[in-house]
């Protein structure tokens, strides 16, 4: 074991050894057991406890099909990581054989790729709200997947967007797909103000507002017992933009238990509102757009005077009401023949 001990001093992934089943660990390094979750008072044997519930099953499959093919082990998965909270992580392993070629353990490390994970995650959730902003999703449609796309970057935290309300006074659901129900609809159409939790106290401040405990905090003194009610106890607001700075709704991070947000989700909280900013924005825009076409085509549909639209040929596009009871002809009789045929002697 002494060139296990070696590595245990230099290796900055975890390192582990086990038998020829791959589920009994002979040794492992200290920086493997944080990784893992495992004290070092619990013997090793009690590893498979520390993966993720919902990877084990994947995992110990895994195991035994590179076992039963005498084949290197690789795969990414969670394990439970302490205080810290759920780690991913690249375990590769090498079957480790004897003189006569059979496997007598496997060799392996454990590489730390959290970071990584979740911003390969973020990235792919970022790169579908855009493809959904892009072909004109409904915003709705693009702001859960938003929320989604944030929520992916740790377990227990909860993603919301509200939306000015067109008063300029209260805010509106956006998007949660996370939270009860019933938390958002008594929440739906809150007044902005400094005292009326974070997201409230967000839009009135054109700030972010971070509140690591809902129970003690005075902005939440109006709101507090519903968001205790549904398990809510931290919330960190930030607002959402239009490009010229005006105000179009907020976008928040909560936590079922009191905590600071950490540098990372500050930036995230960042970027998930940049695009929504977007998201919104355009969806106005569009709005404004049919808003428009349906103004002119009523004009174009109920004026008096005669209207008609050409090709670069000369050949009619539409005509209104009006050209077409005046001269008497169908649409179907004079659209894609030349104008000129009805309208010179």
């Amino acid at each position: 074991m002494d060139r296990y001990r070696i590595l245990e001093s230099v290796a900055a992934a975890g390192i582990f050894c086990t038998d020829a089943t791959g589920r009994e660990l002979r040794f492992a390094n200290t920086r493997w057991r944080a990784l893992t979750g495992l004290r070092e008072d619990q013997p090793l044997d009690e590893w498979m406890n520390q993966v993720h519930p919902e990877d084990r099953a994947g995992v110990v499959t895994r195991w035994l099909d590179a076992i039963e093919h005498g084949e290197p082990f690789r795969a990414d998965y969670r394990f439970l990581g302490g205080d810290r909270g759920p780690r991913w992580v690249r375990v590769e392993a090498l079957p480790e054989r004897d003189e006569a070629g059979v496997i007598v353990g496997y060799v392996g490390s454990a590489l730390d790729i959290t970071t990584t994970h979740f911003e390969e995650s973020l990235r792919d959730g970022q790169n579908l709200v855009l493809e959904l902003i892009v072909v004109g999703a409904p915003v709705a449609d693009v702001l859960t997947a938003l929320c989604r796309a944030a929520e992916s970057q740790a377990e227990g935290m909860v993603a919301s967007v509200m939306l000015l309300d067109d008063d300029g006074a209260r805010l509106r659901n956006g998007a949660g797909p996370s939270l009860p129900a019933e938390y958002t609809a008594a929440l739906d159409g809150m007044r902005i103000g400094i005292d009326e939790g974070s997201c409230g106290a967000a839009a009135a401040r054109r700030a972010p507002v971070i509140v690591n405990d809902i129970a003690t905090d005075p902005r939440w003194e109006k709101c507090r017992e519903l968001a205790l009610a549904h398990g809510l106890r931290a919330c960190w607001s930030t607002p959402v933009l239009a490009h010229d700075g005006q105000l179009l709704g907020t976008f928040a991070l909560y936590y079922r238990a009191p905590r600071a947000p950490e540098t990372w989700q500050r930036a995230l909280m960042d970027d998930c509102a940049r695009l929504a900013g977007i998201a919104i924005e355009r969806e106005r825009a569009q709005h404004t757009l049919r808003s428009s076409e349906q103004r002119y085509r009523q004009l174009y549909s109920s004026t008096p005077v005669m209207m008609h639209a050409i090709d670069r040929d000369g050949r009619l596009l539409s005509v209104n009401d009006a050209w077409l009871e005046k001269l008497g002809y169908t649409r179907d009789e004079v659209l894609g023949r030349p104008s000129v045929e009805f309208l010179t002697p």
